[in-house]
C-alpha cells in the first residue's frame, strides 16, 4: 500500500502536468486567437509586426510544444508509479524532488520562449513606428502608487528573515550561502524588472498610458507575491531538514511550481482582460498615448 504522502505527490504532480503544460498554455493561445479575431490586422495594423497566418502558426507551435511536454510528464508519471515505485520509495513515502524539479524546469521553457518572442515583437514594433507625436504622462511613477506598502515591506521583511534563518540553520556553510545567494539574485531580478517597468522606456510604442499603468501594477503585485512564496518555500525547506521531513520535498516542490505559475502568468491572464484594453491606439490614425 502506498504511503499517504506518496499519493499526495502523485496528485500534485498530475496537477502540475495539467496546469503548467495544458490549462495555462490553452488559455494563452485562446486569448491570442481572440485578439486576432476581434482586432484583425486590417483594422489594427499597428498591433502586428507579422501576418495573421504567421501568428496562427506560432500559436499552433506553442500549443504543440506544451502538449509534447505534457505527454512527457504523463510518461514520467507512469514510470514513477509502475517502474520506479517497485522497491525504490522509502517506507516514509520519500520521492526524490529531482523529478518535479527537472520536469518543472522543462515546463517553464515555453513560457520563457514566449517572453523572448514578445520582446522581439515589441522591438520590431518600435523599429517600424514612424510616428513622431507622443502623449506622455507628466506625473512621475512612484512605487507605492502601484503596489501596497504593506505588501512590499512584508515581502522585504520575510526575505531578510529567510536569509538569516538559512544562514543560521546551515551555520554559514556552502549550502546556506548558495541558498541565500539564489534567493537574493531572484529578488534582485524582480527589483531590476520592476524598476525598468517604472522608469524605463515602454517597449510597446503605442500602448495607452492607462494600460501601461495597469500592466505595471499587475507586474509589481505579481513580483511581490512570488517573492513571498519563495521565502515561505525556503523556510518550509529548512523546517523539512530540521524535523526530518525530507519525504515531503517532492510534493511541496510540485505545489510550489504551480503556485508560482498561478501567481505570475495565471494572475496576469485573469486580471488583464481584453475588454479593458484600449485597442484604438493600434489603428492607422491613432496617436500613441
Amino acid at each position: 500500500m502506498k504511503h499517504p504522502i506518496e499519493l499526495l505527490f502523485y496528485l500534485a504532480f498530475a496537477s502540475q502536468i495539467y496546469l503548467l503544460s495544458w490549462a495555462i498554455p490553452q488559455r494563452i493561445v485562446a486569448r491570442k486567437r481572440k485578439v486576432l479575431e476581434q482586432y484583425p490586422p486590417s483594422v489594427y495594423p499597428k498591433l502586428y509586426v507579422k501576418s495573421a497566418a504567421q501568428h496562427g502558426k506560432d500559436n499552433r507551435n506553442y500549443l504543440l510544444l506544451n502538449r509534447a511536454i505534457a505527454w512527457i510528464g504523463v510518461v514520467i508519471f507512469l514510470c514513477l508509479i509502475f517502474v520506479v515505485d517497485h522497491g525504490s520509495f522509502a517506507e516514509d513515502g520519500y520521492v526524490s524532488e529531482a523529478w518535479p524539479a527537472a520536469y518543472g524546469m522543462l515546463q517553464f521553457v515555453p513560457f520563457l520562449l514566449l517572453e523572448i518572442s514578445g520582446f522581439r515583437e515589441f522591438r520590431a514594433m518600435r523599429d517600424a513606428d514612424q510616428s513622431t507625436r507622443r502623449q506622455a504622462e507628466l506625473k512621475p511613477r512612484r512605487l507605492f502608487d502601484f503596489v501596497s506598502p504593506l505588501q512590499f515591506f512584508a515581502a522585504a521583511v520575510l526575505y531578510v528573515v529567510t536569509i538569516i534563518a538559512v544562514l543560521a540553520v546551515n551555520h554559514g556553510d556552502n549550502d546556506g550561502i548558495i541558498l541565500a545567494v539564489s534567493l537574493t539574485l531572484a529578488n534582485l531580478l524582480f527589483v531590476a524588472i520592476g524598476w525598468w517597468n517604472l522608469r524605463g522606456r515602454n517597449l510597446n510604442p503605442h500602448q495607452a498610458n492607462k494600460d501601461r499603468s495597469h500592466q505595471i501594477r499587475l507586474t509589481l503585485t505579481s513580483f511581490v507575491f512570488i517573492s513571498v512564496v519563495m521565502s515561505v518555500f525556503y523556510l518550509i525547506t529548512l523546517a523539512d531538514g530540521i524535523y526530518d521531513l525530507d519525504f515531503m520535498d517532492a510534493f511541496l516542490l510540485s505545489v510550489y511550481f504551480q503556485v508560482v505559475a498561478l501567481g505570475s502568468t495565471g494572475y496576469m491572464l485573469h486580471c488583464m482582460k481584453l475588454e479593458d484594453i484600449d485597442f484604438d491606439v493600434y489603428k492607422d490614425d491613432a496617436v500613441a498615448s
